[in-house]
């Protein structure tokens, strides 16, 4: 089964309350956080944190897992019961059209040892170092929107409540859209390489 991005819902079988949140705060999430996202590759990790954390204010326990797809390093949510979910699987089987995937954990996806899984602070520090990469800044500030756009969603969300985890992920981020808020700004980046340009 999985959640459609901006319609309806297609289930396997009836699906009880917690399955019903489940699938109507990701498919609000989604529909939010990656409404302009064309290429889902590299935004797993990002995606599946904020969206995490919502689930856990709403006692859903759950846990951000990563590992592999197809042998390509992934990352998605375990909810525990042998059933995930996966914000960014179009980037793996692109008939799910930029949908989100919840149901029972497909057998190519490979769980690795907690001790070799990125942590937050990893994935901040290779954001900034794309951002400061001429070769690949447009990806980076795409990148940078989305985690805005998810941090904005979780400050704004009535099911948002301050916890350990949530307040880890804010000091760690808002440090970063601050320093990059002018890459925020359409037409910001276009001014920018023009300057370059002229340099």
């Amino acid at each position: 089964m999985f959640i459609t991005r901006h319609r309806h819902s297609r289930v396997s079988k009836p699906i009880g309350l917690a399955e019903r949140v489940v699938h109507k705060v990701t498919r609000h999430f989604i529909r939010a956080v990656l409404k302009d996202v064309k290429d889902l590759n590299g935004y797993c990790f990002a995606t599946s944190l904020p969206l995490s954390i919502l689930l856990n204010n709403l006692r859903i326990r759950n846990s951000v897992v990563s590992g592999t797809v197809y042998g390509i390093s992934h990352s998605w949510i375990d909810l525990h019961n042998n059933t995930i979910i996966d914000p960014t699987i179009t980037q793996f089987i692109p008939r799910f059209n930029g949908n989100a995937y919840v149901g029972k954990k497909p057998r190519c996806y490979k769980k690795i040892e907690k001790r070799f899984s990125p942590s937050w602070k990893d994935y901040l520090a290779i954001l900034q170092w794309e951002l400061e990469s001429k070769q690949h800044s447009e990806k980076a500030i795409e990148k940078l929107k989305m985690n805005d756009r998810a941090m904005k969603y979780l400050k704004t969300s009535k099911r948002y409540k301050e916890s350990g985890i949530s307040q880890s992920y804010f000091t760690d981020l808002d440090p970063l859209i601050a320093h990059y808020s002018y890459l925020l700004t359409p037409g910001e980046q276009m001014k920018i390489d023009l300057m370059e340009s002229i340099e």
